[in-house]
C-alpha cells in the first residue's frame, strides 16, 4: 500500500543557469546533458572528484534530487548534493549523500532548503556516467492514487519474430514501455490553478519527467514519463483530475540506458547490443541479402529469419 503521495519530478535548479562542470570527458559528454531528460545522453568527468555547480542568481528551494540512467554502482561511486550561500567559499553544506549499490535510478528527499548555488559531487575511484540528474522542488499531487493503479505493469516494446511455417522464434526485445491513467478525485480548484496550471505550462504539457508513485516505501520506481495528449478537469463541488502517463519502465542499468543501437540496413558490421539483450542470432553469412529459401524445416527457417530480424 502507497504510505507517500506521488511526486512529479521536473523541477531542476540546474535550468536556473549554465551548470559549471569540474572537468568534462573527451567525446560527447557535455554536462548539458544532465538537464535535458534525456536517459540516453550523458555528462562523463574526466577526473575525479567531480562536481556540477549552478549559480542561481538568488537563493531556489530544492527538496529532491534525481538521478536516472548512471553506473554509480558499477563504478563503485559516490554523489554527494552541497548546497551554499557564498558558491562554496565558506558556506558548503552536505544536504545529501548516497553510495548506489546497483545501477538503478534513485530519488533523495530532504526538508526544503533555499540557496544561491546548488552542486552534485561524485566521489570515488573510477568516474561514472550520469545521463539525467535534477534538483529541485517536487509537485506533490495532493491525493493518494486510486485503487487500481498498476505500478509494474509492462508492456514489451520490439520485434516479434516467426518462422515461414508460423513457429514463434522470439522478440528482438527493445525496452518495456509503461503506461497508466492518474485519476485523482476531489482536488481543490486553488490547487489546479495555482500548482497544477503553471507546472503544465511551464514543463509538462511538452517535456519529459520523473514520476514517483509511492517515494516512501517503492523511491526506487522512478519512471521516465510524459503526459499523453490532455488533461481534464471535470467539475463539480471541487474537481476531479485526469490524464494519462507513458515511458519506459524503471531501468535496472545505466548500460541499458546508453546501450548502442545497431545500424541502419545494409551496414556491413552492426553495433553490439546491450548485455541485457544478448539474443543468440546464428547468421549465415553467405545467405544475408539473399531471399529466404523455402524450406519445410522450421530450424532453417529460424536461422534465415533470425537474420533478417537483425538486419533492420
Amino acid at each position: 500500500m502507497a504510505t507517500g503521495l506521488p511526486l512529479i519530478l521536473y523541477e531542476n535548479r540546474f535550468n536556473d543557469a549554465v551548470p559549471v562542470a569540474s572537468s568534462t570527458a573527451a567525446g560527447n559528454f557535455n554536462v548539458l546533458n544532465l538537464r535535458d531528460w534525456r536517459a540516453y545522453t550523458w555528462w562523463k568527468p574526466a577526473a575525479m572528484p567531480a562536481t556540477v555547480t549552478v549559480d542561481c542568481g538568488s537563493a531556489k528551494a530544492a527538496d529532491y534530487a534525481v538521478v536516472y540512467g548512471h553506473d554509480l554502482g558499477t563504478k563503485g561511486a559516490t554523489i554527494e548534493i552541497r548546497a551554499s550561500t557564498d558558491n562554496f567559499a565558506a558556506s558548503d553544506a552536505l544536504i545529501a549523500t548516497k553510495t548506489p549499490a546497483d545501477d538503478k535510478p534513485f530519488l533523495l528527499q530532504w526538508a526544503s532548503a533555499a540557496y544561491r548555488y546548488w552542486r552534485i559531487k561524485v566521489t570515488g575511484a573510477t568516474a561514472p556516467s550520469l545521463a539525467i540528474a535534477a534538483v529541485g522542488a517536487a509537485l506533490q499531487l495532493p491525493e493518494y492514487l486510486p485503487h487500481g493503479f498498476d505500478p509494474l505493469g509492462r508492456k514489451p516494446k520490439g520485434q516479434s519474430n516467426k518462422s515461414e511455417a508460423g513457429h514463434p522464434l522470439g522478440k528482438v526485445f527493445e525496452f518495456e514501455e509503461w503506461s497508466e491513467s492518474v485519476n485523482l478525485r476531489n482536488v481543490s480548484w486553488a490547487w489546479l490553478r495555482n500548482t497544477w496550471q503553471p507546472a503544465w505550462e511551464a514543463h509538462l504539457r511538452g517535456s519529459p519527467f520523473a514520476f514517483a508513485w509511492d517515494p516512501t516505501d517503492h523511491a526506487s520506481e522512478l519512471y521516465l514519463v510524459s503526459i499523453k495528449d490532455e488533461f481534464r478537469t471535470p467539475h463539480h463541488i471541487d474537481a476531479d483530475i485526469r490524464f494519462d502517463i507513458v515511458g519506459r519502465a524503471p531501468l535496472t542499468s545505466a548500460h541499458c540506458a546508453g546501450r548502442t543501437r545497431r545500424k541502419p540496413r545494409c551496414s556491413s558490421t552492426p553495433r553490439p547490443l546491450c548485455a541485457c539483450r544478448k539474443i543468440e542470432r546464428r547468421v549465415n553469412t553467405s545467405s544475408v541479402g539473399a531471399m529466404p529459401a523455402t524450406t519445410s524445416n522450421p530450424s532453417a527457417t529460424s536461422t534465415t529469419r533470425a537474420a533478417s530480424a537483425y538486419w533492420r
